[in-house]
């Protein structure tokens, strides 16, 4: 799945940058307005996570949201914006493989599953592929961490 290798070639280019951010560096401003840098990577786990979340929808046909519901989402940001560096890292592991597991467990004929995000629109499952990808490398820049 050349998809999945850029996806994972992103992650571990994203994850090098947050390993090269102290703890302090995390509390500051992001390019993203009203977050810090640690939201943006709380972000970006929990995105992996809510992916996978679809991914299971398509894999099952019976419904399992991206998030609970915005505010949960909100919520979880904040809250994982808090962790440590070592704490994050750790995350952003763990998310990317549970992402990379279900996309390769995915029967090929079940990309093509509707889905509904968070924002409402039905896709297919597979418009995730690139979503993910596109999410680890805006959120990239949005560091501003060199």
């Amino acid at each position: 799945m050349s998809w999945l290798d850029d996806v994972h070639a992103a992650e571990e280019r994203f994850k090098a940058t947050v390993a090269g951010l102290d703890d302090e560096d995390l509390h500051a401003p992001s390019l993203c307005p009203g977050w810090s840098r640690g939201h943006v990577i709380a972000h970006v786990a929990l995105n992996a996570d809510s992916l996978v979340n679809l991914i299971a929808w398509a894999r099952t046909g019976s419904e399992v949201p991206q998030y609970p519901s915005p505010e949960a989402r909100d919520a979880d940001i904040e809250r994982h914006s808090r962790r440590s560096t070592d704490e994050h890292l750790r995350y952003l592991d763990e998310a990317a493989e549970r992402f990379a597991r279900a996309a390769r467990d995915l029967p090929a004929d079940k990309w093509s599953f509707p889905v509904r995000g968070i924002g409402g629109t039905w896709v297919p499952v597979e418009r995730y592929r690139l979503g993910r990808l596109s999410e680890v490398e805006i959120h990239h820049v949005d560091l501003d961490a060199g």
